[in-house]
């Protein structure tokens, strides 16, 4: 009788063992679960707010426009593949007159590809004369890239997004627009009109030449 006990005893304790360890799996699987909603929550949101910023500008009837766009260091606190993100704004032209072009604003985790969120941003040539990209770029398949880097650890990271738009105080040039990866903790310091005044300024009316937007 004494041994049947022990065996029942030491069973209840696998058992219990077991149990512990299998609600330990299932706490430890929702909690990341819930990290990557709360990843893809953060991402698609960041994703949209972005690109209604430069919607905005694009399509805002006002000539002369700029917006900073602040950059969280994280997208959310707790595993690292998800808290440490890029952004990445691609821009492909029209291909000829007529058409449609568009900006690709992508917001992704360095660590997984789980919670990666693009959002487009559409125009036409009769809305933007040229669009630049200012910062770190690369060429890809589909057009320009501006790679943004908010949770840089070494050297200067990416504090503001800045979006710029202005109408050539001059006769037959569309609109111009700038997108700038702005790596200064201080706003002020980020582009402003006054950087392309020779583009878009009133200054060519001294020198009565064409405005220089290189």
């Amino acid at each position: 009788m004494k041994r049947g006990q022990i065996e029942l005893s030491m069973l209840t304790r696998f058992a219990m063992i077991f149990f512990i360890v299998s609600l330990a799996a299932i706490m430890l699987g929702l909690s990341n679960r819930e990290k990557a909603q709360l990843c893809m929550t953060q991402s698609a949101s960041m994703a949209s707010s972005i690109a209604s910023q430069v919607a905005q500008v694009i399509t805002s009837p006002v000539e002369d426009e700029r917006k900073i766009f602040p950059l969280t260091g994280s997208l959310a606190i707790g595993k690292e593949e998800y808290s440490r993100y890029e952004i990445t704004l691609t821009n492909k032209p029209p291909a000829r007159a007529g058409e449609t072009g568009y900006i690709l604003v992508e917001v992704k985790p360095i660590g997984t590809s789980e919670c990666r969120t693009t959002v487009p941003v559409y125009y036409d040539d009769s809305q933007l004369d040229a669009l630049t990209l200012v910062g770190q770029t690369n060429e890809t398949a589909l057009g320009t890239a501006l790679v943004l880097e908010p949770s840089k650890r070494t050297g200067a990271r990416s504090w503001f997004l800045t979006v710029m738009k202005c109408k050539p105080k001059y006769v037959g040039l569309k609109t111009r627009l700038w997108i700038e990866d702005c790596r200064n903790d201080d706003p002020r310091t980020c582009m402003n009109f006054s950087a392309v005044d020779n583009c878009c300024g009133w200054s060519w009316m001294q020198t009565r030449t064409s405005p220089d937007c290189s």
